[in-house]
């Protein structure tokens, strides 16, 4: 029943990191507009499962993509710009954990 609740909200965050991200790549100055960094965060939640979904709602969400991820829930994710980078692991870890009632 939770994920019935959450691919909306994911979906929603794919559609705000688009809007994020369309002026950044279309800007004829994209070298000064981007910040690119690894980040390392920990996943809250400890099941595999929830670490797996945790790190594919990163990845499809634009301006980032999980490098790594174990199943300790360590994870180090690439992000485009400081705002996507400060924005992890934020709502979404939350809501993952609460997906997985943690």
């Amino acid at each position: 029943m939770g994920f019935v609740l959450y691919i909306p909200w994911l979906l929603w965050q794919i559609v705000l990191s688009t809007i994020h991200m369309l002026p950044i790549i279309f800007s004829p100055d994209i070298h000064d507009k981007i910040n690119p960094k690894i980040i390392r965060i920990k996943s809250r939640t400890k099941d595999q499962v929830g670490i797996v979904t945790f790190a594919n709602s990163i990845t499809l969400t634009p301006g980032t993509i999980t490098i790594v991820a174990n199943m300790y829930g360590d994870m180090a994710v690439h992000a485009i710009d400081d705002e996507c980078a400060e924005s992890l692991p934020g709502d979404m870890g939350e809501k993952v954990a609460k997906l997985f009632a943690e």
